[in-house]
């Protein structure tokens, strides 16, 4: 039996071990949920909302529209108002339909991302890309140096890739010294089709354009306009062996932490006139998690008839988008050529190659001009 002396000098956990949930306590009651951390809204490098372990899409895009500020969106299928607007279609690629069925098996998130500024008579399309003019390199592992992210005179987007989401916030001018900064920073970037490819790039510029307030904009495309699956396809689960999810495919925080890191003198603040009901307090596309009322949510936004997404929402099957297919070949196929790829490099402990890596990819049209693009 130990003496008193030596129960006194028994030592305490260190902070790391007391961390740590205890072992014999019901999982159920091991910790509380977290209360919202008021300081993370003026975090503009944040997600807008952070997923839950081993959360699915679907249940994310139903805790995300359960909160979301439908207020500040509409389904837009032209140009007629000035402002900030996301345009998703399917992924062009060398690998053809397979590579577009395998995408499009994640539904619209993984479509590829173009936002649109329009003002007055001139629009501009953002766009992340390889510099060779397609949407996604040839190894989905490699790098490549990027396109032109800036597009003038814009290419139109496809009929029948519509409708498009527009985004009723105040943006900054892309003459402005941050935006300049940004794209700049952006152009300058290799492209990755998994850690910094076009969804990135569209949620980063967005957070710029509005400062701060946007965040997650190609994913509440999703949500309003595009589709999300009814549940995820096996192969998502291969992104874990490069520590990665599905929500970090889409998420370009870590865009805005870097050209932060190398802009510090880069501040990122609302557009003039954003003060206007309330727009320029951090992000407030989400209503508070803590007793939301069912009058402060608006309805979903009505989907018309001729869209290409599905017309129950969001959660419908994937058979609707185009150029995907259900359990076919073509996505077996593909499934089983990406996963070798991914389990291969996973082996070799490399998730790299060098950069340029687009070999035998057919040229894009001139992007000043309309092509079609679905």
């Amino acid at each position: 039996m130990p003496s008193a002396a030596a129960q006194l000098k028994r030592p305490e956990r260190s902070a790391s071990f007391a961390s740590l949930p205890d072992a014999g306590q019901p999982r159920a009651k091991r910790q509380e949920r977290a209360p919202a951390e008021p300081q993370a809204e003026f975090d503009h490098a944040a997600p807008l909302l952070p997923p839950l372990g081993l959360e699915t899409k679907t249940a994310f895009f139903r805790r995300l529209g359960a909160r979301l500020r439908r207020d500040l969106f509409s389904v837009a299928h032209d140009f007629k108002q000035d402002g900030l607007y996301v345009y998703k279609r399917p992924v062009r690629s060398g690998q053809g339909t397979e590579r577009g069925a395998l995408l499009a098996a994640a539904g619209s998130v993984f479509h590829h991302a173009v936002l649109y500024v329009k003002h007055g008579d001139e629009l501009t399309a953002l766009e992340f890309g390889p510099a060779n003019g397609m949407d996604i390199t040839e190894n989905m592992l490699s790098e490549a140096p990027a396109g032109p992210v800036l597009l003038r005179p814009a290419p139109q987007p496809d009929p029948a890739c519509l409708p498009m989401l527009h985004v009723d916030l105040p943006v900054h001018a892309l003459q402005d010294a941050v935006v300049q900064q940004a794209l700049a920073f952006a152009q300058a970037q290799p492209y990755h089709a998994l850690r910094q490819n076009c969804i990135c790039f569209a949620d980063f510029i967005a957070r710029v354009l509005t400062g701060g307030v946007l965040k997650g904009a190609p994913l509440i495309f999703d949500l309003l306009v595009g589709m999300v699956p009814a549940a995820d396809p096996p192969l998502l689960q291969l992104l874990s062996l490069f520590q990665l999810s599905w929500h970090d495919v889409c998420d370009g925080g870590r865009l805005l932490r870097a050209f932060l890191q190398q802009h510090p003198g880069a501040v990122l603040q609302p557009p003039a006139g954003a003060a206007a009901g309330g727009k320029a307090v951090g992000s407030i596309l989400l209503e508070s998690e803590d007793g939301i009322q069912a009058s402060f949510i608006l309805p979903p936004v009505q989907q018309p008839t001729d869209s290409s997404g599905s017309d129950d929402m969001h959660f419908g099957s994937v058979g609707a988008e185009p150029g995907a297919t259900s359990a076919g070949a073509s996505l077996a196929a593909a499934s089983a050529s990406v996963a070798s790829n991914l389990a291969s490099l996973a082996s070799t402990g490399d998730s790299r190659t060098p950069r340029g890596g687009v070999r035998g990819l057919p040229a894009r049209p001139p992007r000043g001009r309309p092509a079609n693009r679905c």
